[in-house]
């Protein structure tokens, strides 16, 4: 799963957040992009990967807020 947005801060310095769309492969090897809401509707574990500053731990801050 690879995150595509992040926070970010206005010209002010007040920091917003901009929901993702999520590219997700499924077992069989299907790729699809899905909201946050979406993954989090789904069972079981999830994995997140991405490169370093790319907001993992930002959209699981997120995911915490939502649950």
């Amino acid at each position: 799963m690879n995150t595509t947005t992040k926070s970010v801060a206005d010209e002010s310095g007040a920091a917003y957040y901009i929901p993702r769309r999520l590219q997700i492969t499924d077992r069989q090897g299907k790729t699809r992009f899905v909201s946050e809401t979406e993954l989090l509707s789904f069972e079981g574990p999830k994995i997140v990967l991405g490169e370093p500053g790319m907001g993992k731990s930002q959209l699981l801050v997120q995911f915490a807020d939502q649950l």
